[in-house]
């Protein structure tokens, strides 16, 4: 695994601590961010651009969930036309029609992110490694690590740091369990203490750690897919 041969940090680590800085998981949260960059400068540049509208034949356009987001992105900018989208989605359904293509290509953009989830946990290993205080700085902070990202943060780290890391994750677990009990509690009528901005929200911190923020499910693996099917098969099956 990549690992930092100099003792200096790199700009990825400002940009995970300023991530860090915000409610949620940081590595979904530029994940996200990265999302939504990409589609923009896509829209922006690179409509006419040969070879993303190679990457983008090979699926018929993005997947369902980067499709839609596309469209809520030029509902939401106004400066954004609809020219670029109305373009690729012409092609795509030409395409179709006079090549017959299929759409069991993978979409580029879930392949991007699914590269850079890899490079921004090795990374963030590395930032851990060079400076451990960065690991009190998560501690204080607001943000919470998904469980998936936690869990592969976990496998990049090894000894003292591991389980130091282990135990932050359980305190901010165990801190958004009372928050959650606390908000409950206070909805009895004979309680006259309003529940606090924290107790009021754990219960999406909880669905943040669970399940992450709002990115494509596409990038897991094709291993971690196929496990995930066989859960599902097992689930329904008596």
């Amino acid at each position: 695994m990549a690992r930092h041969t100099k003792k200096e940090k790199h700009a990825i680590c400002f940009e995970i601590q300023d991530a860090m800085k915000r409610t949620g998981c940081p590595i979904c949260s530029i994940l996200r961010d990265l999302e939504e960059d990409t589609i923009k400068y896509m829209l922006y540049s690179q409509v006419n651009d040969p070879a993303v509208r190679r990457k983008l034949r090979q699926s018929l356009g993005l997947c369902p969930y980067h499709a839609w987001l596309l469209a809520d992105i030029v509902r939401g900018n106004p400066e954004i036309d609809l020219l670029g989208p109305s373009i690729i989605y012409e092609d795509m359904l030409r395409t179709y029609l006079e090549e017959g293509k299929n759409s069991n290509g993978e979409c580029f953009l879930c392949a991007k992110t699914r590269e850079f989830e890899r490079i921004y946990i090795e990374e963030m290993a590395s930032c851990i490694e060079i400076d451990p205080t960065m690991l009190d700085e998560y501690s204080r902070s607001r943000s919470i690590l998904c469980r998936r990202h936690y869990e592969m943060l976990l496998n990049c780290l090894d000894g003292v740091l591991r389980a130091k890391l282990e135990e932050i994750q359980r305190g901010k677990l165990e801190r958004i369990i009372h928050n959650l009990s606390e908000y409950i509690r206070k909805q009895d009528y004979r309680v006259k203490e309003p529940p606090t901005y924290d107790e009021a929200r754990a219960w999406l911190d909880a669905i943040t750690f669970l399940k992450g923020e709002r990115i494509s499910t596409n990038i897991y693996s094709r291993e971690e897919a196929r496990v995930k099917h066989k859960r599902r098969r097992r689930l329904f099956s008596f």
